[in-house]
């Protein structure tokens, strides 16, 4: 079963709502929008372009009904964060086939808080650059932890495939 997700980029009064059917948790969309945010130097238009021009994601024309996560990338004033904030939020489903949407609980801001329990909130309003790396690194951790995870169910399964030169 697919992991859907909504992105829904706000630029004033412009909404554009993006679907993605697949891979919506996350340690892979959210990695994915942090990654795509960043490489666009957090310039709405580049951002929006960026994320239409990959595969993985298709334009809509509001929430659809399943899905499991929403994103949300707001640009106050002009579209970029040198003119303003960009506030970033990705939302969980209360529960499966649930229009309702909670902030996530589970999710923490380091390793440090991950090991004592702290929680965070999944909402980060961020004035530049350098502060957009520090409160989208859990995209990042969370990308990284994955992977991990993966491959150790690969080694223990011994799915590895070795190949010979």
């Amino acid at each position: 079963m697919s992991t859907r997700a909504n992105i829904k980029l706000i630029n004033g009064d412009s909404i554009i709502w993006v679907y993605r059917h697949s891979d919506g948790y996350p340690a892979e969309t959210g990695h994915d929008l942090a990654e795509k945010l960043k490489k666009s130097c957090y310039d709405f238009n580049e951002l929006t372009a960026g994320i239409l021009k990959d595969d993985a994601y298709r334009i809509t024309t509001e929430q659809h009904g399943d899905i499991e996560y929403l994103y949300t990338i707001e640009f106050e004033d002009y579209g970029s964060i040198q003119s303003g904030d960009i506030t970033f939020s990705c939302k969980k489903a209360a529960d499966y086939d649930s229009h309702e949407f909670v902030y996530l609980n589970d999710y923490y801001k380091n390793q440090t808080d991950e090991d004592s329990g702290a929680i965070r909130e999944s909402f980060e309003s961020i004035k530049s650059p350098e502060e957009a790396q520090k409160k989208l690194a859990y995209y990042y951790r969370a990308k990284l932890k994955h992977i991990i995870r993966a491959s150790k169910i690969q080694l223990l399964r011994n799915d590895f495939y070795y190949i010979s030169a």
